[in-house]
């Protein structure tokens, strides 16, 4: 990747498309709270003429999935993409995705959790900004400050800063301004030995997840660990990770320890920062991120900075 392709900023009265290129949404108040949401921030919403049928687990088949990004990505009535949820099959999505054409009408796709395998896609291969917030069904779930955040970064006010005086420092390192990219723990690992895998080194990743228990975020982060993963980063971001089954702010105290833990084991031959408790990821305040877009962490100043 050498130059950023920046998808055109929304607009008052815009339409945003709605894909499913994963699961289907399962609680219509859910999807309903959702349209609202933009709505309320003065956008139009795009929904298809059938809500997606599905096949098992995912909202249509693989095929029919792509069809409806390509279709979204080339329609000039649609001025951005929001994924309606996550969930798995992304990565059953890219053999099928055609490059020439996402790359020749770049747009603002949102989402996070499975979502993020597109995100790093349209990043690494492109060079396109992506957003890496709120899906349909989480936004109206979402704190005001989430959606603020979202708005402004639609509005292409991607650049200004996140408060993250919350962080935990792991490590603080030095200056750092790279790329940003990473996502979802167990989607990421996915793409280990594939050919859409992506390089890490130079450039600072972040990592979140949800609902997995401790011997299998132990595995995932072993398998990056001796895939090569955590060598030569520019910097290391952790944000939300939340126990299963644990509601109890001391169980999920005990569970980011371990997290935090296993990454300062994994990392300690390495220099560069490593900051937790980053507001993103499976939370109510799912702040967004810019992917692809360069980041600056200043050691001693608790934002990230998006220059």
């Amino acid at each position: 990747m050498t130059v950023l392709l920046m998808p055109r900023p929304l607009r008052p009265g815009d339409t945003i498309g709605v894909a499913a290129p994963a699961g289907r949404p399962a609680h219509p108040e859910r999807l309903a709270a959702g349209v609202r949401a933009l709505n309320e921030m003065g956008y139009a919403v795009r929904l298809p003429a059938e809500l997606w049928p599905g096949q098992e687990y995912l909202a249509g088949s693989d095929q029919r999935r792509a069809d409806e990004l390509h279709a979204l990505f080339t329609d000039a009535n649609v001025a951005a993409i929001i994924a309606v949820r996550g969930g798995f099959g992304c990565l059953r999505l890219l053999p099928f995705l055609d490059a020439s054409l996402l790359a020749a009408h770049p747009k603002l796709l949102v989402g996070f959790s499975d979502i993020s395998i597109l995100l790093n896609h349209l990043g690494v291969h492109f060079g396109m900004v992506s957003l890496h917030g709120p899906v349909l069904t989480s936004l109206g779930d979402a704190s005001p400050a989430a959606r603020q955040r979202l708005q402004r970064c639609l509005q292409g006010h991607w650049h200004e800063p996140i408060d993250i005086t919350s962080r935990m420092v792991l490590r603080h390192g030095d200056r750092v301004s790279a790329p940003l990219f990473g996502g979802n723990l167990a989607s990421l690992v996915s793409l280990i030995g594939t050919p859409f895998d992506f390089p890490w080194q130079g450039k600072v990743i972040f990592l979140e997840e949800v609902n997995e228990p401790p011997y299998r975020i132990d595995r995932l982060l072993t398998q990056l660990f001796l895939a090569g993963k955590f060598r030569g980063l520019a910097g290391l971001l952790l944000g939300d990770f939340s126990g299963l089954y644990a509601p109890e702010d001391q169980r999920n105290r005990q569970y980011l320890d371990m997290v935090l833990g296993r990454v300062a084991e994994l990392c300690a031959g390495e220099t560069y920062p490593i900051w937790a408790n980053i507001p993103a990821g499976h939370r109510h305040d799912n702040q967004t991120l810019p992917f692809a877009a360069t980041v600056l962490l200043e050691p001693e100043i608790p934002r990230l900075l998006f220059p």
